[in-house]
């Protein structure tokens, strides 16, 4: 009789799911994180349709340090994918890559994404404190405060002169 053995492709992607934590804004982007594409078949793993590819709607806070490549993969052989996040705004942001293939039983495989922005935002009010006229023999005037609230999801530093008094008398 007759006996054969079939040539299939067969992807392995690692890991499938990448939590990047929490990135300041202001920070810019993290370290790479790495995916590895393996093809543990018997012939070349082709990709298709949109290859890799970033969706979501916050992608465009994920990045790939290069161009994917999405040349045939040989069989036994592997490939890199690296990513960074630089978080686009405070708060949870997700999306996923999205690796099309001729993989018979596994022809779409995702990596999902996460990361969390943080970014300190300042609101002083009042912006200006009114005086008024005053005689300079009837002393200091009363005080007048103003308030400096940090809305963001980190602490407000302050740096250089930190709070200072600026302007001219008039």
């Amino acid at each position: 009789g007759l006996a054969g053995t079939g040539l299939d492709s067969e992807i392995e992607v690692s890991p499938l799911e990448i939590d990047f934590g929490y990135r300041n804004l202001a920070d810019g982007s993290s370290a790479p994180r790495t995916i590895t594409i393996r093809n543990l078949g018997s012939r070349d793993l082709n990709f298709t349709g949109g290859g890799i590819v970033l969706q979501g709607s916050a992608a465009s806070s994920y990045s790939f340090v290069s161009p994917p490549d999405a040349s045939p993969l040989a069989a036994g052989a592997s490939r890199q994918l690296e990513v960074v996040f630089t978080p686009a705004r405070d708060g949870l942001l997700r999306a996923r890559i999205v690796i099309t293939t001729d993989d018979r039983d596994e022809p779409e495989t995702v990596v999902e994404l996460y990361g969390r922005g943080l970014e300190s935002e300042i609101e002083v009010a009042p912006q200006l404190l009114d005086f008024g006229s005053r005689d300079l023999a009837a002393g200091a005037s009363a005080p007048q405060g103003f308030l400096i609230i940090n809305h963001g999801s980190i602490d407000l530093n302050f740096t250089g002169a930190g709070i200072a008094l600026q302007g001219a008398a008039t």
